[in-house]
């Protein structure tokens, strides 16, 4: 069940949401997203920032514009989830003011996501020369559930707000270490890779900051768009 659809179930104090509700809280909705857009958009935040934030509310624009075509209990779904994901935008706005303050570099979640599309990339090649090679079928299957695994980590963070917290790209780059220990465990097995193995950022040929490394000289920080540091690579 998605967020919608648990918010469709939610009645208001013992009641379905009504007409009257809706108004009221796409009214207060319209009031939240204008101020934090004048707010962002006077702002030192990044271009990347500005354009994915300037994406959202022109999501916003456009429900609010076909709103009295729905059901009210759906446009007052809508409208509680768009006041929820400006909750996570001040957030991350906060945040990316806080990382420049700091002399800080942000790692935003479009380079996170380049980042996810990096592993997934390398975990697709290995799948083949995995599923393709001699190896025991219990390796196999131990693969496949590993496999199974990374892709629903990156199905839950395809959409840009599902990466505005640093804790993504952390696990990302578990998951790359995860796939250079199944590299090794696959030439145990006698297979041979088809392509060269992730080397991890901040190792030699790995590029980037080191995200513990950063985190522990920002003060441990989680953030929107990571904090990694003054250096990032030219890929990030």
């Amino acid at each position: 069940m998605n967020y919608l659809e648990q918010l469709l179930r939610d009645d208001i104090g013992g009641r379905p949401a009504t007409a009257a509700d809706a108004k009221r809280l796409v009214k207060a909705g319209g009031i939240q997203i204008g101020d934090l857009d004048t707010t962002i958009m006077a702002s030192r935040a990044s271009r990347p920032f500005k354009k994915a934030w300037r994406d959202f509310a022109h999501g916003w624009r456009m429900f609010f514009g076909e709103s009295a075509s729905y059901a009210a209990r759906i446009v007052h779904a809508k409208a509680a989830m768009y006041r929820q994901n400006a909750n996570e935008w001040r957030r991350a706005f906060d945040q990316e003011l806080r990382a420049h303050e700091m002399g800080a570099l942000v790692l935003t979640p479009g380079a996170i996501f380049a980042e996810m599309k990096t592993v997934d990339a390398a975990i697709k090649q290995l799948d083949s020369d995995i599923m393709a090679s001699k190896a025991r079928d219990a390796f196999k299957q131990a693969w496949r559930a590993f496999a199974v695994e990374w892709q629903a980590f990156f199905k839950s963070h395809s959409r840009w707000t599902d990466r505005l917290w640093g804790a993504s790209y952390e696990k990302t780059l578990d998951y790359r270490k995860r796939v250079g220990e199944w590299r090794v465990a696959f030439e145990r097995e006698g297979g041979q890779p088809s392509a060269p193995g992730l080397a991890m950022p901040g190792a030699p040929g790995g590029g980037g900051t080191s995200w513990k490394t950063a985190l522990v000289a920002v003060g441990g920080l989680l953030v929107v768009g990571a904090i990694v540091g003054h250096k990032v690579s030219a890929t990030r």
